[in-house]
């Protein structure tokens, strides 16, 4: 059962620190070698937790003993986080510490460039390879590009000032965005117009 717990742990971590950069988990999960694999082992984790929790909850230990409840620890780091990961935690406390970088650049995006231009700059733990402001409305600054399926498509992932509803620089399909705080979003988009 500690075995669990301490793979529980590692894993939770290892998410978390992946969520801190745009576009990192759909690239790592989705890039992984044999992936049809890969969703069914954490489906099985994730039920193998669940039960481990209920049948510790469910008994009754002896008065005098302490039972460790192993299980029901992992499932507890396993809830926390999905929930730090659904509500973007680590992305918005990282980011927190960097977006001032990002704003001294939101009036002097370029309008006119297909992409964005090149920036090849550091904020905190981003790269910014590209920012472009787009005519629609909203400062893109583009941390990462990452496989759109299996064609040639490219998925743009980044940052934001004030975005838009219609799209990005960097393309419109699959088009996505989430509040950070403020007027800071992280976007997703394909090139595929």
């Amino acid at each position: 059962m500690r075995v669990v717990f301490a793979l529980t742990v590692a894993g939770g971590f290892s998410l978390l620190a992946l969520a801190v950069w745009p576009g990192l988990i759909e690239d790592v999960v989705f890039g992984f070698p044999l992936f049809c694999a890969w969703l069914p082992l954490l489906g099985f984790w994730f039920l193998l937790l669940v039960s481990l929790a209920l049948r510790e909850f469910a008994a009754r230990p002896e008065p005098p003993a302490r039972p460790r409840r192993w299980g029901l620890r992992s499932a507890s780091i396993m809830f926390v986080t999905l929930g730090l990961l659904w509500f973007h935690v680590p992305q918005r406390v990282a980011f927190a510490f960097c977006y001032g970088d990002l704003q001294g650049l939101v009036d002097s995006a370029p309008t006119d460039a297909f992409h964005g231009e090149e920036l090849g700059q550091r904020a905190g733990p981003y790269r910014v390879d590209r920012y472009a402001a787009d005519k629609r409305g909203g400062a893109f600054f583009r941390t990462a590009t990452g496989p759109d399926g299996i064609g040639p498509d490219e998925m743009s992932y980044g940052f934001v000032f004030q975005p838009n509803g219609q799209g990005t620089p960097f393309g419109n399909a699959h088009y996505r965005q989430c509040h950070l705080f403020g007027k800071w979003y992280e976007f997703a988009a394909s090139n595929d117009w």
